[in-house]
């Protein structure tokens, strides 16, 4: 069986790191022309929050419908520490039949991503993406793929599915970053709300 042509998009990220050396990433949106990332990012680049962290942008190609963390999970580690055991094999075993999964055709205007968002015993937090869909079935099926892989395991109720809609951009006004209880998180900067 050969694998489906799934649709390339284009992820717009933003990433800075606090003092504790958490990371804090932002998917901006979902692209469906890498033309249409950079534009994005060009007219982000000057907004509040980013522009004290301008090396943060990234543009990721990726295939949508396309399950990633399928070869054998994760472990999480402190710092520069190695993991206890070797690199993990695939467990069970998922094919490239199954981690790459049919597309909706005509790829429609909104998509799903899906999340694993955790606290580890250190108290950082972590939200890995899984990948993007072109529909909320297909995003519930890359849950079924991961539920029992190692990491994945321990945060059974880690799993999000959001949905985004493509070509749209987020944060658009920039964002805050947000300090309680020793730790931040960046929220974006609202609209001014209209004279009334």
């Amino acid at each position: 069986m050969t694998r489906p042509m799934n649709p390339t998009v284009y992820e717009l990220w933003h990433e800075r790191h606090d003092d504790r050396g958490q990371d804090h990433d932002k998917l901006l949106g979902v692209y469906s022309a890498r033309n249409k990332a950079e534009e994005q990012l060009g007219l982000l680049r000057d907004k509040p929050g980013f522009r004290d962290h301008p090396d943060g942008f990234d543009i990721r190609p990726g295939g949508m419908d396309c399950t990633a963390w399928t070869n054998g999970g994760f472990v999480t580690v402190w710092g520069d520490e190695a993991a206890d055991e070797p690199p993990l094999a695939p467990f069970p075993k998922i094919t490239e039949e199954q981690a790459y999964m049919p597309s909706v055709e005509p790829m429609p205007p909104v998509y799903w991503t899906l999340w694993l968002r955790f606290v580890d015993e250190w108290d950082y937090d972590h939200e890995l993406i899984v990948g993007t869909y072109t529909s909320r079935q297909n995003a519930q099926k890359g849950i079924e793929l991961l539920r029992d892989q190692p990491g994945f395991r321990d945060h059974p109720g880690g799993f999000a599915i959001t949905q985004g809609t493509l070509d749209q951009t987020d944060m658009t006004n920039g964002f805050v970053t947000v300090r309680e209880n020793g730790r931040e998180h960046d929220e974006p900067i609202r609209d001014a709300p209209s004279a009334g």
